[in-house]
């Protein structure tokens, strides 16, 4: 039973990477680049996973961002693999 997380994550990753071969075309790649620009704090790995997820993306921001900008606090989850 532990397989099936794990299954459950690598196809999804697999989705991704799946996924992120549309940029390598002139358009898609610019439009990626714009969405990146708007988000600057953020490692361009992370931008490229939150744009292929939700491209209409206008806002995110980590748990401290959300600290430290906001003085609010995540609410935590457990998460059992």
């Amino acid at each position: 039973m532990v397989d099936a997380p794990r299954k459950e994550i690598a196809s999804s990753v697999d989705s991704l990477l799946r996924h992120s071969k549309v940029y390598q075309f002139s358009e898609q790649f610019r439009e990626m680049v714009c969405f990146m620009a708007r988000f600057r704090d953020y490692a361009p790995y992370n931008n490229m996973l939150v744009r292929l997820q939700n491209p209409t993306r206008s806002f995110y921001a980590t748990e401290r961002d959300w600290q430290d900008r906001f003085g609010r606090t995540l609410k935590k989850t457990l998460v059992r693999c």
